[in-house]
C-alpha cells in the first residue's frame, strides 16, 4: 500500500514547483507594469513642471512691472516704446518654451485683455510617446496683475 502511494505522488513535487515558477512570474509582470506606469507618470509631472514654472515666471515678471503689464505680450510682441525691456524678456521667454523638452509645436502665448486687465498665458507640450495625430497638453493661467497708478 505505502508503495502504491508514492508511485501516485511520483511528479508532483514538479508540478508544484511550476506551479509556484508561474505564480512568482505573475506577481514579477504585475511589479514591472506598476513601474513602468509611474515612470510614465513621473515623466508626466515633470512635463507639467517644466510649463508651471515658465508660466509663473512670466506672472512674476508682468506683476514687477506692472505699469507696462499690457507688454508681456507673444507671439504678438507689443512695439510701443515703454516696452523694450518686456519686448527683450518675452522674446527670450517665448524661445525658452519653445526649447523645453516635450515642447509642441503650438506656439505659447500670452495674451493681455485690456477690458478687464487680466493676463492669460498659454503653454503646450507633448510626451515623446505620443503620437503626432494626438492633441498637445496644456497649462493656462489666467492673473490680473495689480496695476500701478
Amino acid at each position: 500500500m505505502v508503495a502504491n502511494m508514492k508511485e501516485i505522488q511520483n511528479g508532483t513535487t514538479l508540478i508544484e514547483g511550476l506551479i509556484a515558477i508561474l505564480i512568482f512570474s505573475i506577481g514579477i509582470l504585475g511589479t514591472m507594469s506598476f513601474q513602468a506606469n509611474m515612470i510614465s507618470e513621473t515623466n508626466q509631472t515633470s512635463y507639467r513642471l517644466n510649463a508651471s514654472m515658465y508660466v509663473n515666471s512670466l506672472v512674476g515678471a508682468a506683476q514687477s512691472d506692472p505699469q507696462n503689464v499690457s507688454c508681456y505680450t507673444y507671439p504678438t510682441l507689443n512695439s510701443a516704446s515703454n516696452c523694450t525691456a518686456a519686448k527683450a524678456y518675452m522674446t527670450q521667454w517665448g524661445s525658452d518654451v519653445m526649447k523645453l523638452k516635450g515642447s509642441s509645436t503650438t506656439s505659447p502665448s500670452a495674451i493681455y485683455d485690456t477690458t478687464t486687465g487680466s493676463l492669460t498665458i498659454t503653454v503646450h507640450w507633448k510626451l515623446p510617446q505620443e503620437k503626432s495625430d494626438v492633441l498637445p497638453h496644456s497649462l493656462s493661467s489666467i492673473t490680473t496683475p495689480l496695476v500701478g497708478n
